[in-house]
């Protein structure tokens, strides 16, 4: 054991573990474990985890799942539901029903029924009976 100027007790000479100017204890040489700046502990080396500064957990590699910088999970791979930025849930692919940003679902595709803007359902297509913006029902 050697005393130095810091006042800081270093490790016995030829011990792993060697004594850094931040007072953090650094992992003893060969373990998997590294002491970053930040001051959280990173994983063990070849663990499926990594620690990345936005102090979030990562998934693991090889998972279906991905953290964005949102903070929202992502879908599993090849599912078919995908997350966008408006926070909401698009439907699955290939299904007849899009989400568009209103917010409103839309209609299910080559029904003769389509939602537009106003909110009001319009007339099925070849009816006799049309809706326009007054909101009355015209003969």
């Amino acid at each position: 054991v050697s005393q130095i100027s810091d006042g800081q007790i270093q490790a016995p000479t030829g011990s792993p573990v060697s004594q850094i100017s931040d007072g953090q204890i650094q992992a003893p040489t060969g373990s998997p474990v590294s002491q970053i700046s930040d001051g959280q502990i990173q994983a063990p080396t070849g663990s499926p985890v990594s620690q990345i500064s936005d102090g979030q957990i990562q998934a693991p590699t090889g998972s279906p799942v991905s953290q964005i910088s949102d903070g929202q999970i992502q879908a599993p791979t090849g599912a078919p539901v995908s997350q966008i930025s408006d926070g909401q849930i698009q439907a699955p692919t290939g299904k007849p029903i899009s989400q568009i940003s209103d917010g409103q679902i839309q209609a299910p595709t080559g029904k003769p029924v389509s939602q537009i803007s106003d909110g009001q359902i319009q007339a099925p297509t070849g009816s006799p009976v049309s809706q326009i913006s007054d909101g009355q029902i015209q003969a």
